[in-house]
C-alpha cells in the first residue's frame, strides 16, 4: 500500500476571504455534526440469404483493435482518488453558498450510490439555517486497493480548522479542537471520468493518529 501524508491538503475555492469555505459545508454537517448485441441468420422471402458468411468473417478480421487504458501506478491511483474527493468536497460545499443551486455539479462528480447523501446535503443547503467557514485539509491518505476502474483509499480529514454556524452565528456541534475524521472512500471510472462512489466514516479511528 502507498501512504501519503500532507498531500494536496489546503485547497481553495476561488479568491474568497474564507479559505476552503465550500468544503466545510456538507463535510462539516454530515461528518462532524452527527457515496448487448445478438445475431441471427437473415433471408429474403425468396430464400436468398444476405451477405455470405465469408464476407462477414473478413470484415471482423479487419476491425481496429481497441487499446485498453494504461494501468495506473499506486502513486497515480492515490493522487487521482484524493483529488477527486477534494473536488467532491469543494462542490459539496458550494451547495451551501448557492443554497442548492449547484446540485447538478454534485451529481456530476458522484455515482448513484451517493444519491442518499446528496439529497441530505441538498436539504441542508436549501434550509437556509447554516453557514460555514474555515478549511478541511486532507492530512493523511493511504491507498487500499485499485483496479483499472475502481480505487479505494483511506483519508484523514482535519476538522479543527472548520466551523458550521447556525442562523444566529453560533457554532453547531461540539468543539472541534484537535478533531479529525477518518473516511473510507471509493472512486470509480465512469464514462472516462473518476467519480465518488462511496464516502463512509472509517470506524478504526486510530488511522488518523497512527
Amino acid at each position: 500500500m502507498v501512504r501519503s501524508e500532507d498531500q494536496r491538503g489546503n485547497w481553495r475555492l476561488g479568491d474568497r476571504g474564507v479559505v476552503g469555505r465550500g468544503a466545510v459545508g456538507v463535510a462539516g454537517l454530515l461528518l462532524a455534526v452527527g457515496m448487448l448485441a445478438g445475431c441471427a441468420d437473415a433471408s429474403t422471402e425468396s430464400g436468398e440469404t444476405t451477405a455470405p458468411v465469408e464476407s462477414v468473417e473478413a470484415d471482423a478480421t479487419t476491425a481496429v483493435p481497441v487499446e485498453s487504458a494504461p494501468e495506473l501506478t499506486d502513486e497515480e491511483a492515490l493522487q487521482i482518488a484524493v483529488e477527486t474527493y477534494e473536488e467532491y468536497l469543494a462542490i459539496s460545499g458550494e451547495l451551501i453558498d448557492s443554497q442548492g443551486d449547484s446540485f447538478a455539479d454534485l451529481e456530476a462528480i458522484t455515482t448513484p450510490n451517493m444519491s442518499e447523501g446528496n439529497q441530505a446535503a441538498l436539504e441542508q443547503s436549501t434550509s437556509g439555517e447554516f453557514t460555514t467557514e474555515g478549511v478541511i485539509p486532507v492530512i493523511k491518505s493511504e491507498l487500499v486497493q485499485k483496479t483499472s476502474s475502481e480505487i479505494d483509499i483511506l483519508l484523514c480529514l482535519d476538522l479543527s480548522q472548520s466551523k458550521t454556524l447556525d442562523a444566529n452565528g453560533q457554532q453547531v456541534g461540539p468543539d472541534r479542537t484537535g478533531l479529525t475524521n477518518a473516511v473510507d472512500v471509493r472512486v470509480v471510472n465512469t464514462d472516462g471520468a473518476f467519480k465518488v462512489d462511496r464516502s463512509d466514516q472509517w470506524t478504526q479511528s486510530e488511522f488518523c493518529s497512527a
